[in-house]
């Protein structure tokens, strides 16, 4: 049985680098049981890269470091306390087709 995968991708700017992201978790060839997106305390650019994205959007009032930004965006899981495994991902990232089967595997 393959384990629960959580991606969580950690965004303070949108546009094309945080699209890029969501694109490339979208080509992923293991998908990610659950997405978790956090709006770290942007001024709007990431809810308008982040309009129409499927997964759970989590907004920070305030920027927050990226460890306490993960821990909210776990802590937003409605069954947190079997997570499984993390894949952090920062608004930049921009993982091969194949990275999430690989760390999976």
């Amino acid at each position: 049985m393959e384990p629960r995968v959580v991606a969580i991708v950690v965004a303070r700017e949108g546009g094309e680098h945080l699209s890029r992201t969501l694109r490339a978790i979208d080509a992923q060839t293991r998908v990610p049981d659950i997405v978790v997106a956090v709006d770290n305390g942007s001024r709007g650019s990431v809810s308008t890269s982040l309009a129409g994205f499927s997964g759970t959007v989590l907004t920070l009032e305030h920027r927050e470091d990226f460890g306490e930004a993960v821990r909210r965006a776990v802590a937003s899981i409605s069954d947190s306390s079997d997570t499984g495994l993390l894949w952090l991902l920062a608004q930049d990232s921009d993982p091969d087709p194949t990275a999430l089967e690989r760390l999976a595997g």
